[in-house]
């Protein structure tokens, strides 16, 4: 979204402008939340001297999803590779569930995500090879934050005097902080 104004006559001009975004990222709760601030003043002091002035300003926050988890290589986005369509993404009581990777090596674990199709039930023999490590992609992308905020601020000062047609001085200071 974005609002502009802008008029003046001979001896000033002005423009204003402000803009605002805030847009969500592919993979919840990623967002990113933008607002832009302008204003340009041009003024004509006398037939040969005209000043300006320009401000312009840029806050951004940024909520990432972090490509890091707990661990090495177990952000969200591995985790959401790694992990079985099967195995819940939160407890019975409707909390994230955490820690499930803890018990994916057990029988009860294979006997109530992955049942036999012969109805038969796993055996710790069955289960002596862990197939993932993964956390919970959904908690992981909730709990771990990952926020950012960059803020710029311009300002600039101009002064030009036309000595004759087509000769110019121009005298310009600026500042910008963060």
């Amino acid at each position: 979204h974005s609002v502009s104004i802008k008029g003046g006559n001979e001896k000033i001009r002005y423009m204003a402008s402000l803009g605002y975004v805030n847009q969500d990222g592919i993979i919840s709760p990623s967002n990113h939340n933008q607002i832009t601030a302008r204003l340009n003043l041009d003024a004509k002091v006398t037939k040969r001297l005209s000043v300006s002035a320009n401000y312009s300003m840029y806050d951004a926050r940024t909520r990432a999803v972090s490509a890091e988890g707990r661990n090495i290589n177990d952000g969200a986005t591995q985790c959401m590779l790694q992990s079985h369509p099967n195995v819940p993404c939160y407890n019975e009581d409707g909390t994230l569930a955490e820690n499930y990777q803890l018990r994916m090596d057990t029988p009860a674990f294979y006997n109530e995500f992955f049942p036999k199709a012969d109805g038969s039930l796993w055996t710790s023999s069955d289960c002596a090879f862990n197939i993932g490590d993964a956390q919970n992609p959904l908690a992981i992308a909730r709990k771990i934050e990952k926020n950012t905020r960059a803020v710029r601020n311009n300002l600039t000062f101009a002064a030009t005097y036309e000595f004759i047609p087509d000769l110019k001085l121009k005298a310009q200071i600026g500042r910008q902080w963060i």
